[in-house]
Order: C-alpha cells, then structure tokens, then sequence
C-alpha cells in the first residue's frame, strides 16, 4: 500500500496551504507560483523535462529559444532554482543562499 503524503506544505511564495509535504522538496513552490517564474531581466521562463526518459530543459517562454541561466529563476522577486524531479517532471524551489544553491535534497 502506498502511503498518501500529508498535505501540510505551504507554498513559500503565496502560502497556498494543503499541498503535499515532500521532504525530498521542502521549499518548493506550487504550480501557480511556478507559473511565474521569470529570468533576472524579467522574461517569462518554462521548465519541461527533454523526454519521457526525464532530463532539462529551461527555455524563453515567449520566444522558446534556450535560456542559459539554467533553473535559476525568480518568482515574484525571489530568487528560486528549478530542475528535474527524481521520477521526472520539474521541482521548482525557493534558493536556500542568496548565491541561488538549491535547498538541500534529502
């Protein structure tokens, strides 16, 4: 049997309550906060995985070109990083230090 998460996480962003608690992803941010994510001079940002195999890819939202930043991002003014969940899809975090690192993966 499958054990149900609990759903005590709070978006860090906007603080939708009743999401699921995910200890691999303590600071991570739910969907409509990830929706916003942009780069640092502003432009909209889409996450996806490269294949059904998984990998990423970040890229413009309103051209589709490559973004080299990667998974840093910005949501709302802060700072966040974004990349491959480990059964695929995309995770998106708050940054844990204000050089961008991801929050430590448990």
């Amino acid at each position: 049997m499958l054990a149900v998460a609990e759903r005590t996480h709070v978006c860090p962003i906007c603080g939708t309550t009743g999401l699921p608690a995910m200890s691999r992803y303590p600071a991570y941010v739910c969907h409509g906060c990830a929706a916003r994510a942009r780069s640092a001079d502003g432009r909209p940002l889409r996450f996806t995985n490269q294949g059904a195999w998984g990998g990423f890819l970040a890229a413009y939202a309103d051209t589709d070109e490559p973004y080299p930043g990667g998974g840093r991002c910005w949501i709302d003014g802060i700072a966040c990083i974004a990349d491959e969940a480990r059964f695929g899809g995309i995770v998106v975090q708050v940054s844990a230090g204000a050089d961008g690192s991801s929050p430590p993966i448990q």
